[in-house]
């Protein structure tokens, strides 16, 4: 889900802030509480705008949520008409019947479902069915009652069959696969015409194949064989055979566009051992070569603009912005090399509106070097040498090519000196920084690793800045050198770091252009600093030039 924005109203709707000893403010319903609509010229400013000092907090007991709310959301994205039916048939069992009447589980059950029904709707500010998730074990054994005050024999029998056959209807509708044209029945009744409108419920529900718990993408429904995220990774895959890309992880950016992150590895390809999460009908013709990771979130384009140089993928989502936003960004991409190769519409669903989902890619490609003999493979460099082992050409090459491959990259390495041990399974071979993106820089690390890592390795960068430059740009006037950490995400996840081979690990940090000693080494968070610290000694960085340039 999105990270909510900070909201005048408290989530208690008896505690309220009072900008004078007399008379209290109350703050606008909140934005889960209503249809958004146009304000007009004249509107209140919002509460911070009228508070004032000397301000404090009071009790004030108001009820802001209608007592239909709850009923309703229950129905409409949690059990259902029938199951909500047979509760309150329950519930008046409960009171009226002898036999339930003097037992305390069906007098617990009740107080659990309903005390938290008027908690919920006297003690909140907001509502969503998913603060109802609390109440339903109680509200489905009190949906019980009423098959079990039947007198035993056919007649009960026969009615919870019933009961257990439409709730298996529903089950199977949510579960496995909506029913088609057959997938939703509703009455059209409107008990809360605000709420139902919001979540796009026309009426209640017998029975529907989505259920909608609050803002997000993540609704509870069957399967999908088409969802947006496999139509993004499966154009992601049908580009990667297309264009010559290369490199270990195939990196994506996301923009304004929430998930996709936990189902990546559904289109990995296996390693050393098979992947365990890869699905079973990516066609042939689209295997997978490279690891398809995100690097780089964000709401607006000017956040993932500095990991452009890391990505060949910008993915993202129309959802709040204007269509002009939609052709700026695409405009802007464009001119950092990036063309859009998928947009496609999902219409709207609960509290999410409809929306365009599109792919951009990068455009231009520089391809891998081609080796047809090993006398074609010793011509080549380290980074030539590593960018065809991670290409699809590589698996196109014989067993003797692979291991002369292999070998001439190791000797290649080796020639630059002896490896500085990094961790003990990992050294360090060589560095390289490049000038990016305004004040960006990437940094690129030569490694070779012995032995599968299981850490979740991060990049800790140290710097010591001199005095005078921590006066002109920290504005510090001290007199003394000041030493900065910085940790950073690696564009090669350190779990994918192939085993007794050359990896190259790039990263991306910001940078004031100054001369600074540089330090860097493995880290793990919440832990420290993994094996050694490697000096990289003093780095110029306003001597570079931009990339672009």
């Amino acid at each position: 889900m999105r990270p909510n924005t900070g909201s005048a109203v408290p989530p208690l709707s008896m505690v309220r802030y009072n900008t004078d000893e007399t008379e209290a403010v109350i703050p606008p319903e909140s934005a889960s509480d209503t249809v958004p609509e146009a304000k007009p010229a004249t509107a209140a400013p919002p509460p911070e705008a009228a508070s004032a000092p000397g301000g404090r907090w009071r009790l004030l007991l108001e009820r802001r949520i209608p007592w239909v709310r709850y009923p309703v959301m229950i129905i409409n994205n949690a059990v259902f008409l029938p199951m909500f039916g047979m509760f309150v048939l329950g519930a008046a069992v409960c009171i009226c019947c002898r036999r339930f009447r003097r037992r305390g589980l069906p007098w617990l059950l009740l107080t659990w479902a309903l005390g938290s029904y008027v908690l919920l709707t006297l003690m909140l500010s907001f509502a969503t069915p998913r603060y109802a998730l609390q109440l339903l074990p109680a509200l489905a054994l009190l949906s019980t009652f009423p098959l079990l005050a039947l007198p035993k024999g056919r007649l009960r029998a026969g009615a919870q069959l019933l009961y257990a056959a439409v709730l298996v209807f529903q089950y199977g509708n949510l579960t496995f696969h909506a029913y088609g044209a057959v997938a939703e029945l509703k009455l059209p009744v409107y008990a809360d015409r605000k709420f139902q409108k919001v979540y796009n419920d026309h009426g209640l529900y017998v029975y529907k194949p989505v259920l909608c718990g609050s803002f997000s993408y993540g609704r509870m429904q069957a399967p999908m064989k088409d969802s947006f995220k496999d139509r993004l990774f499966f154009a992601m895959l049908k580009t990667e055979q297309e264009r010559p890309f290369h490199g270990i992880t195939a990196n994506y950016a996301r923009l304004n566009i929430r998930g996709m992150v936990l189902d990546e590895e559904h289109y990995w390809p296996d390693g050393a051992i098979r992947n365990p999460f890869r699905r079973l009908d990516i066609p042939p013709e689209l295997a997978p070569y490279r690891n398809l990771k995100s690097y780089g979130w964000g709401e607006d384009l000017d956040a993932i603009l500095p990991a452009l140089c890391m990505v060949d993928y910008v993915a993202y989502t129309t959802e709040g912005i204007a269509p002009e936003k939609e052709r700026e960004w695409q405009a802007t991409l464009a001119s950092h090399g990036f063309e859009l190769i998928e947009r496609f519409h999902e219409a709207r669903f609960g509290m999410t509106p409809a929306r365009w989902f599109g792919l951009m890619a990068r455009k231009t490609v520089e391809p891998p070097p081609e080796a047809h003999t090993v006398a074609d493979i010793d011509a080549l460099d380290v980074e030539g040498l590593y960018q065809l082992r991670h290409s699809a050409a590589f698996s196109r090459l014989g067993p003797e090519m692979q291991a002369a491959l292999s070998e001439r990259m190791r000797a290649l390495i080796g020639a630059w000196g002896a490896p500085v041990p990094l961790k003990e399974q990992v050294d360090y071979c060589h560095a390289r920084i490049d000038r990016q993106y305004g004040d960006f820089y990437k940094y690129t690390l030569f490694l070779y690793n012995r032995a599968p890592i299981t850490e979740n390795y991060r990049i800790l960068l140290q710097g010591l800045v001199s005095p005078e430059h921590m006066k002109r740009y920290f504005n510090d006037d001290n007199g003394q050198a000041h030493e900065f950490q910085m940790i950073m995400e690696p564009a090669v996840p350190a779990g994918l770091w192939p085993v007794d081979e050359v990896v190259i690990v790039p990263f991306f940090s910001g940078m004031f252009p100054i001369p600074c000693q540089i330090r860097f080494a493995l880290y793990v968070p919440g832990e420290g600093i993994r094996g050694n610290i490697i000096n990289l000694g003093l780095v110029d960085f306003g001597a570079m030039r931009p990339a672009q340039e």
